[in-house]
């Protein structure tokens, strides 16, 4: 009797030792910060909009990306427990059955809640499977009139995502995986509606110029150098992705409230292609929240 008890305790006490270390492991931690003043003005050009770098992840990051006017705040999405958890790095190591008992973190219906109206949302999927598809779908379903978009490195998961929830614009995360965006380029999985280039060789006019002859809106970074994204606004990226918050308000005065429109698959049908098309298509990317605006 006396083993049994001394056993019982001593897995409550392992599990309690698990959680302490998966939570100090994965905790949440606000990414934004507040550079040096630039030396000059920092010109983005009057269609680009700013994206706050996991914006959402944390409450204080949030309150700071609404303060500094970021069009667009990042979300980073796990799928734990069978719900939608906001987390950077979802714990893979500890096994599936004790995810629920030793990692805690905020539910994304909790920070959906918070976000003022009008807010533009991406989300960025760090669990491509299809049952995470299907739950963040019906997700989107029930909380209808808000621009969101939903990036992942796996484009399958997007098209699958789409097809499920077709108002959720998809945006595929390129990194090094080159030659999917080569693929689709070519013609594949029309259901994806943007890309993230990060890498410096990818983000050059003629690669911008071909994504938007697409039909493809194209996002910047993440990336904290300043000089390297004016240079991606100047190659025609129609958003830059960023955690420096003077960034994010150097956008804002330079774009001087233009009006945003990032076009649904349905208009997308009509647009102009190439270069002609981009300030219209980067409108309304941060939703109702500039529709009044000139």
């Amino acid at each position: 009797m006396a083993g049994t008890v001394l056993s019982v305790l001593a897995v409550c006490l392992l599990l309690l030792v698990l959680r302490a270390c998966c939570r100090h492991q994965f905790r949440h931690r606000s990414w934004l910060f507040l550079g040096e003043p630039p030396a000059s003005a920092l010109d983005f050009g009057p269609s680009v909009i700013a994206i706050a770098h996991n914006g959402g992840d944390t409450d204080e990051s949030l309150a700071l990306a609404i303060a500094w006017d970021a069009d667009i705040v990042e979300f980073d999405v796990s799928f734990l427990g069978g719900k939608l958890d906001v987390a950077h790095t979802p714990p893979r190591m500890t096994p599936f059955f004790l995810r629920a008992l030793v990692y805690r973190s905020r539910r994304l219906a909790e920070c959906w809640d918070a976000l003022p109206d009008g807010l533009a949302v991406y989300l960025d999927a760090k669990i491509h499977t299809g049952r995470s598809a299907r739950a963040l779908a019906m997700f989107l379903q029930a909380r209808p009139g808000r621009r969101v978009f939903v990036g992942a490195p796996n484009p399958a998961f997007l098209a699958y995502l789409k097809r499920l929830h077709p108002e959720a614009l998809t945006v595929l995360s390129v990194g090094r995986r080159q030659h999917w965006l080569a693929r689709r380029l070519e013609g594949a999985w029309p259901e994806i509606d943007a890309v993230s280039l990060s890498h410096a060789r990818l983000l050059l006019p003629e690669v911008v110029s071909l994504c938007h002859e697409r039909g493809l809106v194209v996002f910047a970074g993440p990336c904290n150098d300043r000089d390297a994204l004016v240079d991606y606004a100047r190659c025609g990226a129609d958003a830059v992705i960023t955690d420096d918050l003077r960034v994010i308000g150097a956008v804002s005065a330079g774009r001087q409230k233009r009006s945003l429109t990032v076009l649904s698959s349905a208009q997308k049908a009509t647009m102009p292609t190439g270069r002609d098309r981009t300030a219209a298509s980067v409108s309304s990317m941060a939703g109702d929240r500039y529709s009044g605006l000139p």
